[in-house]
């Protein structure tokens, strides 16, 4: 187990691993902005496009094994400001498990847990199936690093095993 100091079923304090410093590409010390676009119909049937802009930060706290990811941002039609997004991430390596978990809140009422699987420079996190408007979904969040300090942030729902369909996709630009 990377990372982990155990003795037989004994549980011991874990230290940071190639897997928890591997998640620095995506989610870096410190903060940045956040913009990009919601999908038409999202918060509701028949709600247009909006621009969402807004502010990202990440925190690594336990001597480096979790990240605390955070977001405010704004959506914007045409240019009136509209819903303010705010939301919040601890993301790691479950040493047990031994794979990527999120999980995330947010207030638009959601709290997910999350699964995800680093292949090179895209981690994708899949979502535990919930009841999302009526339907059995999941959700899916995919951090692509770009270069330093630059990360795509793509978002998707699946509805009743359906196909992904496109939330949102953002940039990330940390300073």
């Amino acid at each position: 187990m990377s990372g982990t100091r155990t003795s037989g079923k004994r549980l011991a304090p874990v230290k940071e691993s190639r897997e928890t410093r591997a998640l620095r590409r995506f989610f870096p010390e410190g903060r940045g902005r956040l913009t990009g676009e919601i999908e038409p119909g999202f918060f509701e049937p028949g709600s247009p496009r909006v621009r969402e802009e807004g502010r990202v930060s990440g925190r690594w706290i336990m001597g480096g094994l979790f990240c605390i990811f955070t977001w405010d941002e704004h959506t914007y039609v045409g240019t009136r400001r509209d819903i303010r997004i705010r939301g919040y991430s601890i993301v790691g390596w479950d040493t047990q498990a031994k794979e990527y978990r999120m999980l995330r809140a947010a207030n638009l009422g959601v709290l997910h847990q999350l699964r995800g699987n680093l292949r090179g420079n895209t981690l994708p996190f899949v979502s535990d199936e919930t009841m999302l408007r009526g339907k059995r979904s999941r959700v899916r969040y995919t951090f692509i690093r770009k270069k330093t300090g630059l990360v795509d942030w793509i978002a998707e729902i699946s509805a009743e095993g359906g196909p992904w369909q496109l939330i949102s996709k953002d940039v990330l630009k940390y300073s």
